[in-house]
């Protein structure tokens, strides 16, 4: 039976369909009209978003897909803020990308509307790792920058990030400015491309050099490199665009005995040697056999599956396992709770949805609501203490979301930083008893 989401998916994907899409898209909108329901509402029943920290998503065709057309509506919202920021100057860009798949095709995208809204853009010609993109903004004095990448995530992702003119990645009060300008953008007709000119600029092997030559005069102790330049370092890539700087950079800096993985110095964006591309995931060796410095600590990891939900939702394994840092001065037991984002994801956190979903909890006698990303930003710290006293007049208790992905983390849902540092923590935990507020998620 066809739900309400099925629904809208199907309604936005007509409208690729009558619109001025590629062929080979069309059809591929048409395959999953016809056979594949489950793609099709994935693909379409919302937009991919442009968060702090820009886009990221699976590559394919839809609204909520990673493609020419949403990386070109995203690009056409920098470029109208960027418009708007710097008024009767010579705007300039710098755009890079990685090794994963596409990445060419969406930089390519990306420089051709930044020059079609008349920009100055410096594109490398090849891959390049993201701190030459930064180095190059601030080297060629450019406004912003765009790194076609989706660091960590599994090949079937890709992403893309906006950097400002410090060479650093957008923030307050930019990045919700930028979020704006995007959210403007409702049409592909809306995208300016195909009149670039002459104002895109190939940076190639002598803008390397002076990377390079920059990163050696950072040497803190080249007499040591000296005495020891023929320690054995070996360097492996994990498939991505490192290989094109690193050994090169060890070499000028006057290291002799550098050795790379032969299988990982291989550009392929399906990673094909590495479990997980992320550095932070089996102790930062990017693979997934049995490798552990002794003594060491590793973190817990289970997997629980069954026939229903049952056994997921009541295991306690991950509790048995694992010994307690210390003991909680007072047992917690998580009781029954109302929960928007598993069906609409971040697009629920908002007032209203919310207020229906304190008033489902209270219809149905379960003891709390989790409030999930981006509260912070959608409803804000000062409204959601009205929201709390409205969940307790429901005699409803309230739990947050909160970023906890780590030292690696790029996921741009918010609150995050928020828990990360003990002063941080206990400035943010004296605003949650002060709420109200009777516990935290995080993810």
């Amino acid at each position: 039976m066809a739900t309400d989401l099925d629904t809208l998916a199907r309604a936005r994907a007509q409208k690729w369909l009558d619109g001025e899409f590629d062929e080979n898209t069309k059809r591929l909108v048409r395959d999953m009209m016809a056979g594949n329901p489950d793609e099709l509402r994935e693909s379409f029943h919302r937009d991919l978003e442009f968060g702090t920290g820009g886009l990221r998503g699976i590559m394919g065709v839809g609204t909520n897909r990673m493609n020419i057309y949403t990386v070109g509506m995203a690009t056409q919202g920098l470029a109208n803020y960027l418009t708007k920021c710097f008024e009767g100057e010579e705007i300039r860009v710098a755009v890079s990308h990685d090794s994963r798949n596409n990445s060419r095709t969406f930089a390519e995208r990306v420089a051709d509307i930044f020059a079609s809204n008349g920009f100055k853009t410096y594109l490398f010609d090849s891959l390049r790792p993201t701190p030459e993109l930064s180095f190059a903004i601030r080297e060629l004095g450019c406004h912003s920058g765009v790194m076609v990448t989706a660091s960590h995530n599994p090949r079937e992702y890709n992403g893309y990030k906006a950097y400002w003119n410090d060479g650093s990645q957008v923030t307050e009060p930019h990045d919700a400015n930028i979020i704006a300008e995007v959210g403007r953008i409702t049409d592909i007709s809306q995208i300016r491309t195909g009149d670039a000119g002459d104002r895109v600029v190939t940076l190639d092997g002598a803008f390397d050099d002076i990377y390079l030559n920059k990163v050696r005069s950072l040497s803190l102790a080249p007499d040591a490199v000296k005495r020891f330049h023929d320690m054995k370092i070996v360097y492996t890539p994990l498939h991505g665009a490192g290989v094109r700087l690193v050994p090169e950079s060890l070499r000028r800096f006057g290291f002799t005995n550098v050795s790379m993985v032969p299988a990982q110095s291989i550009l392929d964006g399906n990673f094909p040697t590495v479990e997980y591309p992320n550095p932070a995931q089996n102790n930062g060796f990017g693979s997934s056999a049995v490798q552990l410095g002794l003594p060491g600590v590793t973190p817990w990891r289970t997997l629980t599956v069954g026939e229903n939900l049952k056994p997921i939702v009541e295991t306690t394994i991950p509790f048995d396992v694992v010994e307690p840092l210390y003991e909680p001065s007072r047992k917690y037991k998580y009781g029954k709770s109302t929960w928007s984002w598993i069906v609409w994801q971040d697009q629920s956190m908002n007032w209203d949805d919310q207020v229906k979903y304190i008033d489902l909890a209270a219809d149905l006698g379960y003891e709390y609501i989790l409030i999930d990303a981006l509260w912070d930003q959608n409803i804000g710290y000062d409204r959601m203490k009205e929201l709390i006293r409205y969940a307790n007049s429901k005699k409803v208790d309230v739990f947050l979301w909160y970023n906890s992905n780590g030292s690696f983390n790029d996921a741009p849902q918010t609150p995050k930083n928020k828990m990360n540092t003990a002063i941080a923590r206990k400035k943010e935990m004296k605003w949650l008893k002060e709420a109200g507020v009777k516990g935290s998620s995080g993810s």
